[in-house]
């Protein structure tokens, strides 16, 4: 399907002249959404008059004006999968004719410079408060906002009864410290706690994330009371300040991202699972859930399309395990419940997702309907699969079901297991049967418990969608089982890959 007049421009470079070789300078904002196929048509002019570049431009009555020498058509995944978020491709002609190569390169904008700040501090030679005691310090910090008010962001615990004290280890976002802005300025201010009075400024003084992260700068300040400087209503002679404060930790911890993950040279990798048992009908027959219809095509070919497409982008080799379960298998007509769908147990790996549609096309004429519905055996095979992965893989097992799990204790079993590797768990039901286990699977706020063992998974992996409630909208189906992939690679890379 041609989809150019239905895409919108959303940028345009600068004109580089007489140049064979530019490197554009300008760069082009768009929003990023893994779980959505992203088309991208990059157009590449030579601009032969001197009409300057506007709103019209990617217009019919634009383009008459100048020459176009090729296009490049992908997706938003296909350079943000590959290594480093480098992409290229051949420019092509409107006669496929290569016209030089386009390189595109992705980088992630962010609001602000997002990530865990960390604090360690202490103070010395406080000013006594208490006629009765030392102080009872405790520390404020306010950030500046955009109408140049301060406003608290943290305050730390009270230190009794000391004029040298330390506090605990400051934890917190940049986003709500600094607002994600670390140039912004920063008010500290040192109080003695009074019970039930008002608490005495000690003193205060301003800095910025920047200057406190920064290994060169003095990390070191002197607490002033303002008044106690000249002018000040109890001006002292000779006043230095009131005690020093000091950070001996002050750090960020930058947040890792999905996309910064993918710079890294994250791979997706995409395995798929069919279900062969009887339940799904008789394949001759239009009920069955195998049954090929020339005119569309069935839920199983649908969903391996729907999910496959998304993740296909971020997978280099596009080589994809496609496995069945609950078949009997020829020559000897015996039950597996994991067997490669091109029936190469050396190499299940299918080319492409067209070429997994394929392999399953064929498996559905070889293989008779059987059953039970087991899932553990191909949970375990994508969990060997994983483990036998290095660097950064992250597998994606793509179930497809029609029925209710026979095995229910061992794939529940299985999953947690599989919590602690690099995967995850997509399961998708087809047809009308009662999916309610496949819920309890899923287990959406709270952890899946193993009835075998009592233990709790450490991660959610799993995401289940009926079929049906997406039927003829794929893109919408895709959204849903793949919305929270990126966070569940991002918590396993936080558990295990620090």
């Amino acid at each position: 399907m041609d989809t150019r007049n239905l895409m919108t421009v959303i940028g345009h470079t600068e004109v580089q002249k007489n140049n064979s070789n530019p490197k554009f300078v300008k760069s082009i904002q768009i929003p990023y959404y893994f779980e959505q196929r992203q088309e991208l048509l990059f157009q590449v002019y030579d601009i032969d008059s001197n009409s300057p570049p506007s709103e019209s431009i990617g217009s019919p009555q634009w383009a008459a004006q100048h020459e176009i020498i090729g296009e490049v058509n992908t997706v938003v995944g296909e350079i943000v999968g590959n290594s480093a978020c480098n992409f290229s491709a051949d420019i092509l002609s409107t006669s496929s004719k290569s016209h030089g190569k386009l390189l595109v390169t992705a980088e992630e904008l962010a609001e602000g410079q997002h990530g865990k700040l960390i604090l360690e501090m202490h103070a010395s030679h406080l000013d006594k408060k208490d006629w009765f005691g030392k102080s009872d310090g405790y520390v404020k910090f306010s950030c500046k906002n955009k109408l140049g008010t301060f406003v608290p962001v943290f305050t730390t615990e009270v230190v009794k009864n000391s004029l040298d004290p330390s506090w605990n280890i400051i934890k917190t976002d940049t986003a709500t410290f600094c607002y994600g802005d670390r140039t912004r300025p920063i008010k500290v201010e040192c109080f003695d706690w009074d019970d039930g009075d008002d608490d005495d400024l000690i003193g205060t003084f301003e800095t910025t994330v920047n200057q406190l992260i920064d290994p060169e700068a003095l990390k070191e300040f002197h607490l002033i009371n303002p008044k106690k400087i000249p002018g000040g209503s109890k001006e002292k002679k000779g006043y230095v300040d009131s005690g020093v404060l000091k950070f001996t930790t002050s750090r960020v911890e930058t947040e890792q991202t999905f996309i910064s993950l993918c710079n890294q040279g994250l791979q997706m990798n995409c395995m798929v699972a069919v279900d062969f048992t009887q339940s799904n009908g008789n394949v001759q027959l239009p009920t069955s859930l195998h049954y090929f219809n020339p005119t569309a095509p069935n839920q199983y070919e649908a969903a391996i399309r729907a999910v496959g497409w998304v993740i296909s982008d971020y997978d280099n080799d596009k080589m994809f395990p496609a496995y069945g379960y609950g078949a009997r298998l020829p020559p000897n007509n015996e039950v597996s419940h994991c067997f490669p769908m091109n029936f190469n147990n050396a190499s299940p790996e299918c080319s492409g997702v067209e070429g997994i549609v394929a392999t399953y096309r064929n498996c559905v004429g070889t293989v008779k309907l059987s059953g039970p519905t087991n899932f553990s055996p191909v949970i375990q095979q994508a969990i060997a699969t994983s483990r036998r992965s290095s660097g950064l893989s992250y597998h994606v097992l793509l179930i497809i079901t029609d029925g209710v799990i026979t095995d229910y204790n061992q794939t529940a079993h299985s999953l947690v297991e599989a919590s602690n590797e690099a995967m995850s768990v997509i399961i998708i039901g087809v047809g009308n049967a009662d999916f309610s286990q496949m819920s309890r699977l899923d287990a959406d706020g709270k952890l899946l418990m193993s009835p075998i063992s009592q233990a709790s998974a450490s991660r959610d992996i799993v995401q289940f969608v009926p079929f049906s409630k997406y039927k003829g909208d794929p893109e919408r189906l895709a959204q849903q089982v793949l919305a929270e992939l990126p966070k569940q690679v991002l918590k396993y890379h936080a558990m295990y890959k620090q």
